[in-house]
């Protein structure tokens, strides 16, 4: 087995000046601020993707509201228009009638029915 090395101690060096504490102390409070500078920005880029991310899918789903409100609508306008048909249809119906009923009282049985509608 090989002799392990022998760690060498730490040298304590000397005792940090006054000078050198306040560039020390000034250079770790630089390093906190760019630090809480850094997670300040990270956290605004996730903030900003998550209001993009929300402003698409309030895009996609307002769409998705004015399909169905479209649809709904157009469904309620063609029921409106075949009422308004069958109403139409009965009216013309029934003036046809009274058109054959006039033509028969005034030109006899048979003379009415060949000029109809």
């Amino acid at each position: 087995m090989a002799p392990k090395k022998k760690k060498g101690k730490k040298s304590r060096g000397k005792a940090l000046s006054e000078e050198e504490k306040l560039v020390r102390a000034e250079m770790l409070a630089l390093q906190g601020e760019e630090e809480r500078k850094r997670r300040a920005e990270e956290f605004r880029q996730k903030m900003k993707a998550k209001e993009d991310r929300e402003k698409r899918y309030a895009h996609i789903n307002m769409l998705k509201i004015h399909t169905q409100w479209r649809k709904f609508i157009r469904c309620s306008k063609v029921e409106a228009m075949h009422r308004e048909i069958e109403i139409l249809s009965q009216e013309h119906e029934r003036q046809c009638l009274e058109e054959l009923d006039d033509r028969n009282y005034s030109y006899g049985d048979d003379w009415g029915l060949a000029a109809i509608c």
